[in-house]
């Protein structure tokens, strides 16, 4: 199979894989990227108002086109092959693609949250108008306003608890699933007087223009004014078998610099944060690529 080398390899083209490839390439390093074929997570956002420098809001593709763009204007390659396998332990790392095996000094790996599958019928035709997959972003649209959130892990309690605290009337779907939490968290939102729901399983969302509510399975109706639906598993399990640790939630255990249990493989962005958004992807992205230019300096 045909070889290609590289000072840098990274794992993921989001804006922490990107950022990463910003820093390496200035640094004079031969920097490649893979995308894959799933878009990153923030693909889904229709107007984000959180992210710094942008007066208006700006949409998820576009902010994402920048990054890509400015990346590449630098010199990096991008490309949207999917990594099938990794070998990381030696000192010069392998990662494959189905036509590929490229070996590099450092990888980084920014994999971001794995591609979510469909969950309820009509999901597609109300992204951003009604229907969002981040709290943290569009909950304060929702102020004095009631809202389906639909997850069944710590995240759906957190998120449920920023919502509250936003001052949205928000209320759990588990989607017919256990709420796997720590007792001490359900006792939190029971607390705050947030509805947990676990029998109900949801089927379809329905509105008009916008989200008017959801349909259960039995074909009730159930009003509010959005759906919110926690996303998914860090896309980190291809690369447990490679040796990396994971954290009890399955993101990939890093330290301070944003390196994992592997000398010369580093990590950021979705991957890794409990904190899931641009700044802390992009924050991430720089940590791990400044100290992974820092360790391949010290190999010369």
């Amino acid at each position: 199979m045909e070889e290609e080398e590289y000072d840098v390899i990274i794992i993921g083209a989001g804006p922490a894989g990107l950022t990463a490839g910003i820093y390496a390439i200035r640094a004079n390093l031969k920097t490649i990227i893979f995308s894959g074929k799933s878009p990153p997570r923030i693909t889904l956002a229709n107007n984000i108002e959180n992210y710094p420098g942008f007066i208006e809001p700006i949409s998820g593709n576009e902010l994402l086109d920048r990054m890509q763009k400015q990346t590449e204007a630098l010199g990096a390659t991008i490309r949207d092959e999917d990594v099938i396998s990794a070998y990381l332990d030696a000192d010069e790392k392998m990662v494959s693609t189905k036509n590929k095996v490229y070996k590099s000094k450092v990888v980084i790996i920014a994999t971001g949250m794995g591609p979510r599958r469909k969950t309820l019928v009509g999901e597609e035709n109300f992204v951003g108008r009604g229907l969002s997959y981040c709290a943290t972003c569009d909950g304060p649209l929702y102020r004095g306003k009631k809202v389906i959130l639909m997850g069944n892990d710590k995240e759906t309690g957190e998120e449920a608890l920023e919502l509250l605290g936003m001052g949205v009337d928000v209320s759990i779907y588990t989607n017919g699933k256990n709420f796997e939490v720590e007792e001490s968290l359900i006792k939190r939102i029971k607390e705050r007087g947030i509805k947990i729901d676990e029998d109900s399983k949801l089927k379809e969302v329905f509105g008009t223009q916008s989200v008017k509510g959801i349909i259960l399975e039995n074909d009730d109706k159930i009003e509010s004014d959005g759906v919110f639906i926690v996303y998914t598993m860090p896309s980190s399990m291809l690369l447990q078998s490679s040796g990396l640790k994971l954290t009890e939630d399955n993101r990939l255990d890093v330290n301070s610099q944003m390196e994992t249990n592997i000398k010369g493989v580093y990590a950021a962005g979705d991957v890794v944060c409990e904190v899931k958004q641009i700044s802390t992807a992009v924050g991430t992205g720089a940590t791990a690529a400044q100290n992974a230019i820092k360790y391949i300096r010290a190999l010369k």
